[in-house]
């Protein structure tokens, strides 16, 4: 028993410090592209990915604490953390196809005849993940959390 709960304490304690550490990354890099003058449309879109990135990363983080914990309202707080991350996990490629469209057409706008098939699947995985919440299509909570 002692030394389950010591291996999952050590693979919490890795996540967490690998989240960390890519928070930190991402932070240099965010901070690397706010240094440019005057940012592009390009640009913009990508640290608006980082900064998501980043989010992922502190939800994880989240989800790693929550892994297994006992105390009040922790099954809804760990539906809410794992639910954002869900989120994010879908908001992140749309935002790299408006960046890759962005990057190599510059005068066109994102959101011409393009909008549709690019929004299409988000739209979906946002209804989805949502309706998670009702019937766990897409992760479950049990009982111990």
């Amino acid at each position: 028993m002692i030394a389950e709960l010591g291996k999952y304490m050590l693979t919490t304690f890795l996540y967490l410090e690998v989240n960390l550490i890519g928070l930190i990354i991402a932070a240099i890099m965010l901070g690397n592209q706010h240094k440019a003058a005057g940012l592009s449309a390009d640009q913009k879109v990508f640290n608006m990915i980082i900064i998501a990135l980043m989010f992922v990363l502190v939800f994880d983080s989240g989800m790693w604490l929550l892994d297994g914990r006992q105390f009040l309202y922790a099954i809804e707080l760990n539906y809410f953390v794992s639910t954002v991350y869900y989120l994010l996990n879908i908001i992140i490629p749309f935002m790299w196809i408006w960046y890759t469209m962005v990057y190599f057409d510059k005068d066109a706008e994102f959101f011409g005849k393009y909008r549709l098939p690019a929004l299409a699947p988000l739209v979906v995985g946002i209804v989805i993940g949502f309706l998670n919440l009702a019937n766990d299509w897409v992760f479950s909570i049990d009982e111990n959390n």
